[in-house]
């Protein structure tokens, strides 16, 4: 009797010791809790910073992603990335660079990318991959050895589908930007290396968008309303579409824009010009495809030629799995709209695509 008394004051005094916090079990579970409270709290707050930031054109998305990768991951930030923004194309391809660097390995940078953002994070990878690469035959933002630098590119988008190798070719102009310190000349001096012309302007295009000064390229060159399409003008469509929206900005809206447009006198750089007025407003044309009559309304029949194969070339990229570029053509009549079916069965396929009108002496 004596014993059992002495177990059961033992038992309760346990019990009462672990009631009281006496000992460390609570503590550590409520330690857990803590730190599960603290890395949601820290992942609101990344979460939230990139959806900011993906809003503010002067932010610096290489670094915010950088800084909040290991917490959120690649997967995480596309994910906010595509909810935020209907086309991230652009804002991917400094994603894809730091899923590159983070990695340290193409293959597999290149399979947490897919083609999500419309490639754009595959264009940062190759980008970052290739120049890397490269590095050694470029130096000082000039080309020293044009031969290894072209085995170099058929080395590298050696891709059989015509819609990768597009793509790789791409961002082998996003490269060459980087590894010639922005030298535009040598850039596109880089892109003639690749045999056939509808790929090199793949590459160009490539260039021009890196170029772009929503990017990293000196702000001073923002006031010059035609430039570099004005001075490297062999490929204007290639320029154009990713300058059209500076001129829209610049001059207060679409119609003065339209009007700028008309007053090239090189047609080349005139039709150019309206390219990429299609162009830059192909998310008018996605979301309501009878506005392609609205966007493409300025101008003489080749001008708007132009307008509707920037807009639905546009279109049939970023959204190659949809049919809204032909339900656009529908609205069209007589050869524009047989021009506007010809562009969206291409889904930007450049070897198939004609480039009747996008490069060549001015005439």
């Amino acid at each position: 009797m004596k014993y059992t008394a002495l177990v059961l004051a033992l038992i309760v005094g346990i019990e009462l010791f672990i009631f009281f916090g006496k000992i460390d079990i609570p503590i550590q579970f409520e330690t857990r809790v803590l730190s599960s409270q603290t890395e949601n709290i820290t992942k609101d707050s990344a979460e939230k910073e990139i959806r900011q930031a993906l809003h503010q054109e002067e932010a610096d998305l290489t670094s915010i992603f950088t800084k909040n990768y290991d917490l959120l991951g690649s997967q995480k930030i596309l994910d906010i990335m595509e909810e935020e923004l209907p086309v991230c194309h652009g804002e991917a391809h400094r994603l894809g660079e730091v899923i590159y660097d983070k990695t340290g390995d193409y293959n597999i940078a290149y399979e947490k990318c897919g083609d999500r953002c419309s490639t754009g994070c595959m264009h940062g990878i190759i980008n970052r991959a290739f120049a890397q690469e490269s590095r050694r035959v470029i130096s000082g933002g000039k080309i020293l050895d044009l031969t290894n630098l072209k085995s170099k590119i058929s080395e590298f988008c050696s891709q059989e589908d015509p819609y990768e190798k597009s793509n790789c070719i791409h961002g082998v102009g996003h490269a060459m930007v980087f590894i010639t310190n922005y030298n535009i000349e040598e850039s596109i001096k880089g892109c003639g290396l690749i045999d056939d012309i509808f790929h090199e302007y793949d590459c160009v295009a490539g260039v021009f968008m890196e170029f772009n000064p929503t990017a990293s390229h000196p702000k001073q060159l923002a006031s010059q309303l035609h430039y570099p399409c004005d001075t490297f003008r062999e490929f204007p469509s290639a320029c154009y579409r990713y300058k059209a929206w500076q001129i829209i900005s610049f001059l207060g809206g679409v119609d003065n824009a339209a009007n700028e447009c008309t007053t090239l006198e090189d047609k080349r750089q005139r039709w150019g010009c309206f390219h990429g007025l299609g162009t830059e407003q192909f998310e008018e044309v996605y979301n309501n495809p009878q506005a392609i009559l609205e966007v493409c309304r300025y101008g003489e029949f080749n001008d708007k030629r132009e307008c509707v194969a920037g807009a639905i070339e546009r279109i049939s990229y970023h959204h190659r799995d949809e049919d809204v570029d032909l339900q656009a053509c529908e609205f069209l009549q007589g050869e524009l709209k047989d021009f506007c079916k010809e562009v969206a069965s291409y889904r930007n396929v450049t070897l198939e695509h004609s480039y009747d009108f996008y490069f060549g002496e001015s005439i």
